[in-house]
């Protein structure tokens, strides 16, 4: 019964992104692309998860479920441009995630959902992809990342010719590395006459011209990137596809400029070598990941091992080196620049946007601005008195995921804004529905509703201490007045979040070594 439920779900969340609300006319996204479709946790390895996004501005929550529909982790991003995104799971399930699962333990062995909602405006478009976990996979899927071109025609152009001539299709990441290594080692040199061009870029111009139109439209619909970081050296990379004669820059921008293409993460490395009698020279070499770790390589120290056999033996001494303290033996540089340890668009556990409304047959039809005359009028409140209120600096977790909520305490309790609460619940068992009533000159708060925003949600006052005055502010709950201590602070009502909690039947609870905050929606409130 369990696998049926499985593979229902699967195939209802594929299609409940068939039909998507369109973006606003000036955004759009391309389709989710993974790293590794079938992916083997490791210790280094993260499943890095691709959304272009092709035009616009749009905000973007990424949500991985479990085969049972269970929120596994939670990602969330806003402002993303013309790119292809990247997103970074761990392929381990966030703290007090719906399904259970032990946060520092990879997820088990099976076929998880992802989906993506973006918004521009008041429009959403979803994205779907399924990844399949399995751990026994290891040497089956080598990572793929998006090719990243320099952006110059001319450029480009020579780096498809030349890996035209270097054999890396079907191979895993650290061979093709290997492969560039060795074509660039072979075929390039430290001293020479530049008397004699590899390419004729004028009698090419025509084919220069079209392959690179060509490239504008795989860029314009998502499929690659141009200059991802802004840090490729393009000038020195052609100057060395051109000549063929080069230093060690021209040697370490070719070889980052040939990965990019490949959608390999490389980088160049400014600082010092150490030569065997002492003296020192400026030098730069590169740094790679591969699959999640990390490695040194030096093609030009090779590539002049490799002279002085007459070039008759092609060296890897100095190739994907991952010991650090062995390579510093031979290198200094700036040690507290590297690792980099980052890719071109690294992932933020911020908050999510509005996710998508349940069915409207599930829920009766909410009061738009006023509530009928039907809702009895609440019993006077007790009165209390103005308090200190504190902010909170200490970390907010939502199902085990850090969020920026503002947050004060007050009289030993912690205060937060509704609309803050409700627009980080959405989504979840928790959420509720904030409405304004103004007949009552009130606030009606609705179960099981998702969240409307209305702007400045998690605005931050700023204020580290104040004194909160009592607010007066009267609450509804699903049309029955409820009596809550609520205190105002910069114009905005501050609730006690145990309150909430408990009306709603959250968990609430706080770490005593760290101090975090604590939000489950997948327990009840004690």
């Amino acid at each position: 019964m369990k696998k049926v439920l499985s593979i229902l779900f699967i195939l209802s969340f594929l299609l409940s992104c068939f039909a998507p609300t369109a973006l606003a006319a000036e955004a759009n996204v391309g389709e989710l692309r993974l790293s590794q479709e079938i992916f083997a946790p490791s210790s280094g390895g993260k499943l890095y998860i691709y959304l272009p996004v092709q035009s616009g501005t749009v905000n973007c929550v990424l949500t991985i479920y479990d085969a049972s529909g269970r929120v596994i982790a939670r990602f969330s991003r806003d402002g993303l441009t013309q790119n292809v995104h990247t997103f970074i799971w761990d392929v381990k399930p966030a703290y007090g995630n719906a399904a259970g699962y032990a946060s520092d333990s990879f997820v088990p062995d099976g076929i998880y959902s992802l989906e993506a909602i973006c918004t521009s405006g008041n429009e959403s478009i979803c994205r779907t992809a399924l990844c399949t976990v399995d751990s026994s996979a290891a040497a089956l899927q080598p990572e793929s990342g998006v090719p990243n071109y320099t952006g110059d025609y001319e450029t480009d152009y020579m780096v498809s010719r030349v890996l035209e001539e270097i054999p890396t299709a079907g191979l895993s990441t650290y061979d093709k590395i290997r492969s560039v290594y060795t074509w660039v080692q072979a075929n390039c040199y430290r001293t020479g006459e530049q008397t004699y061009t590899y390419f004729d870029l004028d009698a090419l111009r025509p084919e220069i011209v079209a392959e690179g139109t060509y490239a504008d439209s795989l860029h314009a619909a998502g499929q690659i990137n141009y200059d991802v970081l802004h840090n490729l050296y393009v000038a020195n990379a052609k100057e060395l596809l051109l000549y063929r004669i080069g230093s060690c820059l021209e040697f370490s921008a070719l070889i980052q400029v040939l990965l990019a293409r490949l959608g390999i993460e490389c980088w160049i490395v400014d600082g010092d070598f150490f030569n065997s009698d002492g003296s020192v020279v400026m030098h730069k070499w590169n740094y790679l990941r591969i699959d999640g770790d990390y490695y040194w390589s030096d093609v030009r120290i090779d590539n002049a091992s490799y002279d002085r056999s007459d070039r008759t033996q092609l060296y890897y001494d100095y190739f994907l080196e991952s010991d650090t303290e062995l390579w510093a033996e031979r290198h200094g540089w700036d040690r507290a620049a590297f690792p980099e340890l980052t890719t071109a668009t690294p992932a933020l556990a911020e908050a999510p946007v509005e996710t998508p409304e349940l069915p409207a047959e599930e829920l009766p039809e909410l009061p738009e601005e006023t509530v009928s005359e039907e809702i009895e009028e609440p019993e006077e409140t007790a009165a209390f008195d103005p308090a200190e209120a504190i902010m909170n600096t200490a970390p907010i977790y939502i199902d085990g995921i850090e969020y920026s909520l503002e947050a004060y305490t007050i009289n030993g309790y912690n205060y937060f804004k509704l609309r803050d609460l409700a627009f980080v619940l959405t989504g979840t068992s928790a959420q509720f529905e904030v409405v304004w009533l103004s007949d009552q000159n009130s606030v009606g708060l609705f179960s099981a509703y998702p969240y409307t925003p209305v702007g400045g949600e998690l605005t931050a006052s700023g204020i580290s201490s104040v004194t909160a005055e009592p607010s007066s502010c009267q609450i509804y709950i699903d049309g029955d007045p409820v009596s809550l201590t609520a205190y105002l602070i910069q114009s905005n009502n501050y609730f006690r979040l145990r309150d909430i909690g408990a009306i709603f039947d959250f968990q609430v609870d706080w770490d005593a070594e760290t101090g975090a905050i604590l939000i489950g929606t997948e327990s009840f409130y004690e």
